[in-house]
């Protein structure tokens, strides 16, 4: 015949273990939160940060299309300009140094307020003499 032996232990938590327990979810579930509100609180500054990027490619792009000569005249006709892109108003400015003898060094740069706060995002790039 087979005894069975009894313990007095449960077999269930102690109300102990469920406290560490939730606490350790209680601490998991904040920094997920924390997270989730930092993402969606920088989102929109991330979000103009990008137009301002994609703008200031597209005005590349057309400083390149210009011949090397013309350039100078059209950077200052065309710059500053006001872009409208959603509920945001980008202020486009571009200088041309053409001290150098091989070619034009181009700055161009988009400002724009955010709340209280000017941002600006500037991209830099070389025309060579041709």
């Amino acid at each position: 015949m087979i005894k069975s032996q009894k313990s007095g232990k449960y077999s269930g938590f102690s109300v102990l273990e469920a406290l560490v327990a939730g606490v350790v979810l209680l601490i998991v579930l904040v920094g997920i939160l924390q997270m989730y509100f930092i993402t969606f609180y920088n989102a929109p500054k991330v979000e103009n940060l990008v137009r301002a990027n994609y703008i200031l490619s597209k005005e590349a792009e057309l400083i390149f299309a210009k011949s090397y000569t013309t350039l100078n005249s059209y950077v200052t006709s065309y710059y500053p300009k006001i872009v409208k892109d959603k509920n945001m108003v980008y202020t486009i400015t571009c200088t041309v140094d053409d001290t150098l003898t091989w070619g034009k060094f181009i700055r161009l740069e988009a400002s724009w307020n955010e709340g209280k706060e000017t941002k600006k995002f500037r991209i830099e790039f070389f025309r060579a003499k041709l």
